[in-house]
């Protein structure tokens, strides 16, 4: 197709087009170098960049960056990207049509869609490590393999979880997770900078001078006051004061309305409620003792009159993902061996996790004959996620070619 043809497309169809023919490709960039990429990318998740953690090779080093795709040039700045902090990353701004000067703001090797090669089986094989050693095994050796890169994400998980204890405690480090897996959706440094500017300490001290039947309350008057969310509420004025957060810092989300972060926040108060007396590690080590998933699951889940703040599903990622590795690290330290039993019976068996960008990028690579015959559960779903990092692992991020 001529470049006229291109420019005429849908970005939604270039991006398809760099997905298609981008791995495997050799380009060269408007001061000569040749730029082989080795992946091309995955699809962005939300807003950001049309494609994440592409590696290249340029000269004889590998790197890795972003994408992002556009008719012209002018849609970078078009588009805002050259103020906004999600695209620092762009390494390759791939076009339909070329530029006639250097592009404003835009650090970026302009690239351009028009000299991609035709598709090709043997390019749109995964060309890096592990991955590609993953494909040829047969079912049962390659859910073992899975097994043992699950386990090592847990293991990594729960030393960065123990560091994070030596410094700010058992209890913020857990609650800090928590709202770390809450942030989705390009809320994750919001829900991080709420963790630090309303430490759940404070939460617990507020909430415990209040009865049983006013703290939930009291808890999301102080979450959403602090984040900026709603007017500040009466209890936010009497125990907190200050700023609050900067309500742009909350950018709109695509997706349900249930998936605002206002409900969200409700929901952390919610969950925060019921731990109030006991504090947070305690009562979810008390659920953790219990047989199966059942309990840890509902004393994550939390409903509102309209239906669920924290959903099932959403529940199980931060089981997963936070509270059996952050309790891992705590029995480690003090060397409870039945906690530690629990954690990894609890891992182990826990069912199969919603799917997200990482795990279906992993699957796609692997390729379906090679997963279609092994059993999946939430291990091998983090192992997935293990052995698409480690591909990546090889070629540092940077913010230029």
């Amino acid at each position: 197709m001529t470049a006229r043809g291109l420019e005429n497309l849908p970005e939604r169809l270039l991006a398809r087009l760099w997905r298609s023919r981008g791995g495997g490709a050799t380009l060269r960039s408007p001061d000569g170098r040749l730029l082989r990429v080795l992946y091309p990318g995955r699809p962005g998740p939300g807003a950001g960049p049309d494609f994440r953690d592409a590696v290249l090779r340029v000269g004889g080093r590998l790197a890795r960056g972003d994408v992002e795709v556009h008719r012209s040039p002018a849609g970078w700045q078009a588009h805002g990207h050259h103020l906004d902090p999600e695209y620092d990353h762009v390494v390759l701004h791939a076009v339909a049509r070329p530029s006639s000067g250097p592009s404003r703001g835009l650090a970026a090797v302009e690239v351009l869609l028009g000299t991609l090669p035709p598709p090709s089986k043997s390019r749109g094989a995964p060309l890096l490590p592990p991955l590609l050693s993953l494909r040829s095994l047969p079912p049962e050796a390659l859910g073992r393999e899975l097994d043992r890169a699950g386990d090592a994400r847990f293991q990594g998980r729960s030393a960065v979880m123990a560091q994070d204890m030596e410094w700010q405690g058992t209890e913020q480090t857990l609650y800090c997770g928590l709202l770390d897996a809450l942030g989705y959706g390009g809320h994750r440094e919001a829900f991080r900078e709420l963790a630090h500017r309303m430490p759940v300490a404070v939460l617990r001290a507020a909430a415990l001078a209040y009865p049983d039947g006013e703290r939930r309350g009291v808890l999301e008057d102080l979450l959403l006051g602090t984040a900026g969310l709603v007017p500040p509420g009466p209890a936010w004025l009497r125990l907190a004061g200050g700023t609050p957060m900067e309500p742009r810092l909350w950018r709109s989300a695509r997706g349900r309305p249930s998936n605002h972060p206002v409900d969200r926040l409700r929901g952390v108060a919610g969950l925060l409620s019921r731990f109030v007396g006991t504090g947070l590690a305690a009562g979810l080590e008390a659920c953790v003792l219990s047989p199966g998933p059942t309990v840890l699951l509902e004393s994550l889940t939390v409903r509102g009159t309209d239906g669920a703040l924290i959903g099932r599903e959403r529940a199980g990622d931060m089981a997963v993902n936070v509270v059996l590795p952050g309790l891992f690290a705590l029995a480690r330290a003090s060397r409870r061996q039945r906690l530690m039993a629990a954690c990894r019976s609890h891992y182990a068996e826990f069912p199969s996790l919603q799917e997200n960008t990482l795990t279906r990028e992993a699957r796609a690579l692997l390729g379906a004959s090679s997963l279609q015959a092994v059993p999946m559960n939430a291990r091998r779903q983090q192992g997935l996620i293990h052995v698409y990092r480690q591909m990546l692992a090889a070629a540092p991020r940077v913010t230029c070619l």
